[in-house]
């Protein structure tokens, strides 16, 4: 009922709202808002409450005060007016600017603070504020023995005693003619030291009266005053009281002796000025804190520094012994407090609290609380327990905090706080090719205007990836997470203005293309689709660096239309993903109903191989060669045959060679060693890494379609080369291997009861064996007739007329070159009525890779992790380094050699990286399927090619390192 009384309430104050806002229709915010009255506080205003009963406003400042002010009505004859009335301000015991020294009573009973305009005396048992007196910036101080007085040396150079009784100024000295910034007590409770930046030491002695209210006077020794080479930071005294220890601004820490004033050590190791000293109650130890974050502890005796500690992640501002041990408090920049052991220096324990940085810290004289204080004006008491410590522990929490903080800092990156970032050549580079992209894009489209085009959308310019947005779009696309944001974050204003342009256009497109009918439609849109994430992602980035900019220019209308289009897009991968994961649940039960038989791994394996060679494969060479195939791709068709061949031949004699030192016996093991280095070259590799070459370095004049197109016409040959002889090679193989494997007194062809290996791995059975009258079964891959044998008829004595090495994707390569020089049925097919069964093929043959990869992650999935044992360690390392090294070597300076002697070499650099990088790519894994298809030795290559691939990450490397800076 609550949920309803809430829900009409709110129903209610909408239709209200509605009213009034067409009562004011034509109305400006200038009409309804005028200024009436200013109210100053004291200081800057941190935040503010309203009482309605009152009219009050309570105002919080910066300098702990609270500001109450009551707003009244007032007429007037000019309009409108009110009036203002300050009720009494509230002010805290704090100070009202950073606390920058604190001092602890001798009894512990009391401790002090000070800051630029007051001294405080605080109980150490309740924590008030006791005593309050106005002072100078003090910046250091003690209590005098008998904690009636204390002393305080201040910015302005003068030593100031107040009474803590009266509350009041007793002396003022005016000492030195720069900052005081360290104040030492003698060990005997008679006197000081004060360290200036005037670079002076001053001596003062306490002269103690009775029976007067100025019961302490100061003295000083002027005849013990001396000069230092640099400014002082601060100073102590041994407690032995036999030396003086300085810190200077040039780095170093000085001991002087206490009765002489003469050199003793000079203490050189930190980077940074030292900050802050102390020595230990023994007075062997002297523990040093500078602002180049590490404290150093150091030996009286010699001078040596026994360590060096990494205390914290800013400057070490205090560092203060326990005492009567060897353990060590040190605070910071980094807002930390921590406990060292200087025996083992190793941390203690980790204290986290301050705001802002510490800049004072003090202890009691039996190390029962620690007192810390800093800019965030508080001060914080930490008093140690009877609970026992554990490091281990310590280091556990210390672990836990460090990754919760992680992950706050990555949740804070979706606020207003700036992100961190570095700055990098490879980023500005990125960022300069990126703008000359966006540049480029905008003057396309100016072009294409002049020339009456409407260029609105990619699709229906109609020329796909050569159209300036969808180029743009294809260098966003090579942006990774790891250096979007440091590129997007130097890009200038009017080029993300141009950016976010691109990228809803190129949106506005992929919905169009969404739209349209016919399955070549639905392709381009899921093709699309898939590119998404990257765009996405920089109009978020970019919208946010330039949101001010943004929000104060004329770009409202192109982020809103961002905003719907990339919502419905978005939208659109939701629901086709929850889809797809809906049909696949559906059909899981479907098949968990039905019962089906499962099918075993060899059979899904030959299965998938055999729909691999007679459907996708064909689809995958149809599609490819018919739109590069003309004549004016026939002068580089050439040469990338002749590099096929060079590469066959090559790799044959290496092979050879390599069998023959092995001194292979396996007759298979022989044949699969000569011919994987020279047939089954990766085409999926040069694909990526030559597109991602050409559209990094400017060096390349070509864009990364046409050097892909350059790996097209190479994969004409590729599969000439893999599907024609590979697969008769291993024919071969096959029916040598089955006549060696019959017994001596059963000669080839008997017509015996034993079962001989067929095509695709079958075996016939005893009534179906091969005899001299009925031939035996093709090994060719072609159909077997009904029961062993063929039927006979025209359709067997054409095939009687066909040459074995002439399978599906030989002829299917050799029809589609001859169709590609005809333009009329080229064009029926890629851009006519046969368009969507050209569409069709292409996403049937794009697949084709994907499940041969998948084929032989089942293999892998089967038979685990391939041992180099199955094939031998010394056929192993032949198989590789003659593949990976000893044939790109061979081949890379045959082409550098006639590159330099022939005039008609091309002079593409493109051209010339894809036809060093072929010789350089592992073997393929199709090779796999050809002897998957044929039944022999698929774990002897599959294990070859597996350790080639995994040597060729680095191999490969360094080859195309090679290539791009010293060939091309």
């Amino acid at each position: 009922k609550g949920t309803e009384d809430a829900a009409d309430a709110v129903d209610h104050e909408h239709h209200e709202a509605e009213d009034d806002e067409h009562e004011a229709e034509g109305s400006h915010a200038a009409d309804e808002i005028t200024h009436l009255q200013t109210h100053r506080c004291s200081a800057k205003a941190l935040s503010m409450a309203w009482n309605e009963k009152t009219s009050t406003a309570l105002l919080g400042l910066t300098n702990n005060l609270m500001e109450s002010v009551r707003i009244t009505a007032a007429e007037s004859q000019e309009g409108p007016a009110i009036h203002l009335e300050a009720t009494p301000t509230l002010e805290l015991a704090g100070h009202r600017t950073g606390v920058r020294a604190l001092a602890v009573a001798q009894d512990d009973s009391m401790f002090m603070s000070l800051s630029s305009e007051s001294v405080k005396i605080w109980s150490a048992s309740t924590g008030r504020c006791v005593r309050t007196m106005p002072s100078g910036y003090g910046l250091c101080g003690f209590f005098i023995a008998g904690n009636e007085h204390v002393l305080i040396g201040t910015k302005e150079g003068k030593l100031e005693l107040y009474n803590i009784q009266l509350g009041e100024l007793s002396q003022s000295v005016e000492a030195h003619s720069g900052a005081v910034y360290g104040l030492a007590q003698r060990p005997d409770q008679k006197g000081c030291v004060s360290c200036s930046a005037d670079r002076t030491l001053r001596f003062f002695d306490f002269e103690f009266t009775k029976g007067s209210s100025s019961s302490v006077k100061l003295l000083e020794q002027t005849e013990r005053s001396t000069e230092l080479p640099d400014e002082l930071l601060a100073v102590a005294y041994s407690p032995n009281s036999k030396y003086i220890n300085v810190a200077l601004l040039n780095h170093t820490v000085v001991v002087l002796f206490e009765d002489s004033l003469k050199f003793y050590l000079s203490l050189y190791g930190h980077r940074l000025p030292v900050m802050t000293l102390d020595v230990s109650d023994d007075s062997q130890l002297i523990a040093s804190g500078s602002a180049d974050k590490n404290v150093r502890l150091w030996s009286t005796q010699f001078g040596n520094c026994l360590r060096s500690l990494k205390a914290h992640n800013e400057s070490v501002m205090q560092v203060r012994f326990l005492p009567g041990t060897r353990y060590l408090a040190t605070a910071g920049r980094d807002h930390m407090l921590k406990l060292w052991d200087c025996d083992s220096y190793e941390v203690i324990s980790t204290l986290a609290g301050h705001a802002t940085e510490i800049l004072a810290m003090a202890l009691s004289q039996d190390a029962a609380f620690i007192i810390t204080a800093g800019n965030d004006k508080q001060i914080r008491m930490w008093k140690r327990t009877q609970e026992q410590l554990f490091l281990s522990e310590e280091r556990a929490k210390e672990l836990e905090d460090q990754f919760e903080q992680e992950v706050e800092r990555e949740d804070l990156q979706a606020t207003a706080a700036p992100r961190p970032s570095r700055r990098t050549v490879e980023s500005v580079r990125t960022t300069e090719r990126l703008m000359e992209v966006l540049d480029e894009a905008k003057a396309a489209e100016e072009q294409l205007e002049a020339d009456g085009v409407d260029p609105q959308s990619i699709a229906e310019v109609g020329q796909g990836a050569r159209h300036p947005c969808a180029r743009a779009i294809a260098y966003i696309n090579t942006l990774n997470s790891n250096n979007i944001y440091e590129v997007l974050l130097a890009l200038p204003f009017s080029h993300a203005v141009l950016l976010l342009k691109v990228i809803l256009r190129f949106f506005e497109a992929v919905s169009a293309l969404q739209g349209g009918e016919g399955a070549q439609a639905r392709s381009k849109a899921l093709s699309a689709a898939a590119t998404l994430q990257t765009p996405c992602q920089a109009a978020l980035i970019a919208a946010y660096v330039h949101h001010s900019e943004l929000a104060s220019s004329n770009c409202r209308p192109v982020l809103l239309r961002l905003k719907q289009e990339m919502q419905k897009l978005l939208q659109a991968e939701k629901d086709r993903i929850g889809l797809t994961m809906a049909g696949l649940s559906h059909l899981q039960c479907l098949m968990k109903r039905s019962g089906m038989r499962a099918v075993s791994a060899d059979e899904m394996r030959k299965g998938v191989s055999e729909m691999f060679v007679k459907l996708l494969l064909p689809c995958l060479l149809f599609t490819r060669i018919l739109p590069i195939i003309s004549i004016e791709t026939l002068p580089k068709l050439a040469w990338l045959a002749l590099a096929n061949l060079v590469y066959v031949s090559t790799g044959l004699l290496i092979g050879s060679l390599s069998a023959l030192l092995c001194r292979v016996h396996s007759h298979s093991l022989r044949r699969i060693m000569t011919a994987t280095p020279a047939i089954g070259h990766a085409n999926t590799i040069p694909f990526m890494l030559v597109g991602l070459i050409v559209s990094k370095d400017p060096a390349f004049e070509a864009d990364h379609g046409t050097a892909q197109g350059y790996v097209a016409l190479y994969m004409i040959m590729h599969s000439i080369t893999l599907w024609g002889v590979g697969m008769n090679v291993f024919t071969k193989e096959k029916e040598e291997d089955s006549a060696d494997a019959l017994p001596p007194s059963i000669p080839s062809g008997s017509s015996s009861g034993l079962p001989l290996p067929v095509a695709l791995g079958r075996q016939t059975s005893a009534a179906t064996a091969p005899t001299a009258e009925s031939p035996a079964p093709s090994v060719a891959g072609r159909a077997e007739g009904t029961e062993g044998t063929e039927a006979p008829g025209r359709l067997s004595k054409l095939k009687a007329w066909i040459p074995s090495w002439l399978n599906r994707p030989m002829g299917t390569a050799m029809v589609t070159a001859i169709l590609g020089f005809i333009p009329g049925i080229k064009a029926l097919f890629v851009s006519g009525p046969l368009r969507p069964v050209f569409g069709a093929m292409n996403s049937l043959g794009t697949a084709g890779p994907s499940i041969v990869l998948l084929s032989v992650g089942a293999l892998f999935t089967a038979d685990g992790l391939p041992r180099p044992s199955l094939v031998g360690y010394a056929p192993l390392c032949a198989l590789v380094v003659g593949r990976l090294i000893i044939l790109p070597a061979c081949c890379i300076a045959l082409w550098m050699t006639l590159r330099h002697h022939l005039s008609f070499f091309p002079s593409d650099p493109a051209f010339m990286l894809v036809m060093c990088l072929e010789c350089c790519t592992p073997t393929a894994y199709q090779l796999v399927t050809v002897c998957i298809l044929q039944g022999i030795r698929s774990q002897e290559l599959t294990t070859g090619l597996f350790y080639q691939n995994l040597t060729a990450i680095v191999v490969m490397t360094a080859w195309t390192t090679f290539i791009v800076y010293y060939v091309i």
